[in-house]
């Protein structure tokens, strides 16, 4: 009896040996990064804003620390004043430069689809506003990013009138497939031609166009693998100025 349970304790430490070992998968980027930390000063001097790209309100300088609240785009905030907020150029923290205007910013290319929602999140640093949903399909605005302003004008019956908006980035995302469908980028300044256009959202100039009208112009992306559209978007009707650009993976 006692060589019998001698035996089964030996078995039964070769099969706890034997258990595959548990590996603890990697957080993805998106929820990697966690806030506050602390950054340096990486250029000579840089300006402090009340919001991205607002009014100056003061300055840092090399070797200057500041406790990073959160990073939005190329933003960060920081307690500037216990009851006031500083915004600063991230690049100028050491942090790596976002191109918000780039197809491929938002295009997972080996997937060939949009990258995650949850990514979008991470790179503009905030739970972006539902502008309306239909259905499953919900459309979703980021905002504070700096990109401007525009003047938009808007019809009530028999008159007109314009108003001031902030540009921004919105995104329409399949609630149901859990996937983005289609990306709307504002510019930060209108550009004249298509050549500009393209050189603004990173693109080369030798991408086929697919479609050209008095309202847009269509780019394929893609040669090979499911195409991407990017679609350039004409200040007014037949304009030689470019306001923004949605990037779609049909039209």
């Amino acid at each position: 009896m006692r060589n019998l349970l001698i035996l089964l304790a030996g078995l039964l430490v070769g099969l706890i040996g034997c258990t595959p070992k548990t590996v603890k998968k990697e957080p993805d980027i998106f929820i990697k990064k966690q806030y506050p930390e602390m950054r340096t000063m990486v250029v000579a001097k840089e300006n402090i804003r009340e919001e991205p790209n607002g009014y100056i309100i003061g300055k840092l300088k090399k070797g200057d620390s500041v406790l990073v609240l959160n990073k939005s785009g190329n933003w960060i905030v920081y307690d500037y004043y216990p009851d006031e907020k500083g915004y600063v150029w991230a690049p100028s923290l050491g942090y790596s430069y976002i191109n918000l205007y780039n197809p491929y910013t938002y295009i997972d290319s080996v997937k060939q689809q949009f990258k995650s929602i949850n990514y979008i999140n991470y790179i503009m640093g905030q739970v972006p506003d539902t502008i309306q949903t239909i259905g499953s399909l919900s459309h979703l605005e980021y905002k504070n990013l700096g990109l401007g302003k525009r003047v938009e004008e808007v019809m009530e019956v028999v008159k007109v009138k314009k108003q001031v908006v902030e540009k921004t980035v919105k995104v329409w995302y399949d609630e149901s497939k859990k996937k983005i469908t289609e990306i709307q980028i504002d510019l930060y300044n209108p550009v004249k031609g298509k050549k500009a256009a393209l050189k603004s959202a990173g693109v080369n100039k030798y991408f086929k166009i697919f479609e050209e009208s008095k309202s847009r112009i269509v780019f394929q992306l893609n040669r090979t693998g499911k195409p991407f559209y990017l679609v350039l978007k004409r200040k007014q009707w037949k304009s030689n100025e470019i306001i923004g650009y949605t990037v779609t993976d049909k039209l």
